[in-house]
């Protein structure tokens, strides 16, 4: 039976995707080398935005580093991110893809001042960096561009977020950083 090249190029792209995909679900299931590292977590509502949150993006600006910037798992909002280590961080960019306006958005974190979005991590433990929702502010004219705002608000609580986040933790080590910081906000 004859194939078309195409065909087959595409049954083994999409092969290829469904087991990338597979192995890049969410998780914290590295045991850490270094027990000095720390989880790093937060929320961004994306109701109002033209795209939904799917990836999130820190740099570490102290000490410098090789390798600057961390990359944060995504499920519904809420973004993690394990074996943090210390340093001075600062949140640098976020977006996600709109199927329906075959576009990929790219938001810049504000690039002054500092806030929770720009945390300093001095020794190893779970550091919440807040729970946001993207507001959209009316353009400047017909070709303007977004602009929007990121509002701190109260839902999800960290609470909320860190009893979302229990079931990937796979490793011993996650588990008890996060349940250690859920005895302490009950």
């Amino acid at each position: 039976m004859y194939v078309h090249p195409l065909v087959r190029l595409i049954a083994v792209v999409g092969a290829v995707l469904a087991l990338a995909a597979c192995g890049s679900s969410p998780h914290l299931n590295d045991a850490p080398a270094d027990k000095n590292v720390s989880l790093v977590y937060g929320y961004i509502d994306m109701e109002e935005a033209p795209s939904k949150l799917q990836r999130v993006t820190m740099k570490k600006l102290k000490p410098k580093s090789d390798t600057p910037y961390y990359h944060f798992w995504v499920v519904d909002g809420m973004f993690f991110r394990s074996n943090v280590p210390p340093g001075t961080y600062k949140f640098t960019e976020f977006g996600g893809f709109s199927g329906w306006k075959n576009v990929d958005y790219t938001y810049n974190f504000p690039s002054q001042g500092r806030g929770a979005l720009d945390p300093v991590i001095r020794r190893p433990g779970a550091y919440y960096v807040g729970t946001y929702k993207y507001e959209k502010i009316k353009k400047e004219g017909f070709f303007g561009q977004d602009k929007y705002d990121l509002a701190p608000v109260k839902s999800p609580s960290e609470k909320e977020l860190l009893q979302k986040m229990l079931p990937y933790a796979k490793d011993p080590h996650w588990k008890a950083m996060i349940e250690k910081r859920l005895s302490k906000l009950r």
